[in-house]
């Protein structure tokens, strides 16, 4: 095997630009983690599910999943119910109380 010879007529320039977050390996692992403490939080625990089968357990296949779940990022981090999201968003606190009919 020879190597190609020849000439240079033009020094090598890198190609300049900003690099998105998303376009990183940090980046994708950020949106993966997202998905998946939303999946935990909905009833689908993938992590253990994982482990299990690495394990050489059994999993039971997901059917249902708790609707009305999602992420919200400020600050801190939550896993919360729109209706949570709701108060964030109308009394600025994640704050709420379960009463039980009946009861004050």
């Amino acid at each position: 095997m020879t190597a190609a010879t020849g000439t240079v007529t033009a020094p090598m320039t890198a190609q300049t630009g900003q690099i998105t977050s998303d376009a990183t390996v940090a980046g994708q692992l950020e949106g993966l983690q997202q998905q998946v403490q939303t999946a935990v939080a909905a009833g689908q625990n993938l992590p253990l599910a994982a482990v299990k089968l690495l394990s050489g357990k059994k999993v039971t296949p997901f059917h249902s999943y708790k609707l009305g779940t999602i992420f919200v990022r400020t600050i801190e981090e939550h896993i919360c119910s729109f209706e949570a999201l709701g108060n964030l968003t109308t009394r600025g606190s994640l704050i709420y109380h379960n009463k039980k009919k009946g009861n004050s």
